[in-house]
This record gives C-alpha cells, structure tokens and sequence, in this order.
C-alpha cells in the first residue's frame, strides 16, 4: 500500500468514527431529553398532588379553627359552671352546718 492510500484510510476511519460518535452524541441527547420529558411529567404530577394537598389542609385549618372556637367557648362555659357549682356547695355546705348546729344546740 502506498503512503496516500494510507493516509486516505486513516481520514476514512477517523471520518467513520466520528460519524460514529456523533450518532451515539444523537441518540443519547434524544434518550436525556425524553427522559426529561417524563421527569417534568412526574414534577407536574407530583406539583398538582401538593396544590390538592394544600387546598385539604386549608380546609382542615378553617375546620380547626372552628372547632377551637367552640371548644374555647365549651372550656369558658364549664369553667363558668364549675364555680357556681363550688360556690353552690360552699354555700349549701355552710348552711347545713348552721342548721347542725342549731339541732345539736337544741337538742345538748
């Protein structure tokens, strides 16, 4: 083989192996970009999931807030009946002890 057939060989192969490699360069960038396109298909997916998510927790908060708006109101309520219910027996407490002592008075 001559030198210049050589050479022409050489650049053929060099020439067929960069063909070569930008078509495996090709194939990958395709493979990444629908690889993205299904990544960006589970964000969407995942964002909308998180968008319903915060609609039932502000649902559950407003809920909450009522539920702690009666429960204060229930806690103020039995508070207020505890002490009438103390003072009740304080007082009926006091009078039968008045009442004890008159018998006993009567009677000793």
């Amino acid at each position: 083989m001559e030198p210049k057939d050589i050479i022409v060989r050489i650049l053929e192969q060099i020439r067929d192996e960069g063909r070569a490699t930008r078509d495996e360069i090709r194939a990958t960038r395709v493979d990444l970009c629908e690889r993205i396109e299904q990544t960006n298909a589970r964000i969407e997916q995942t964002n909308a999931r998180f968008d319903r998510l915060d609609a039932r927790v502000e649902r559950m908060d407003g809920r909450l807030e009522g539920v702690e708006h009666v429960l204060v109101g229930v806690a103020q309520r039995y508070e207020s009946l505890a002490r009438h219910i103390d003072s009740r027996i304080h007082e009926d407490v006091a009078e039968l002890r008045r009442r004890l002592e008159a018998l006993e008075h009567k009677v000793g």
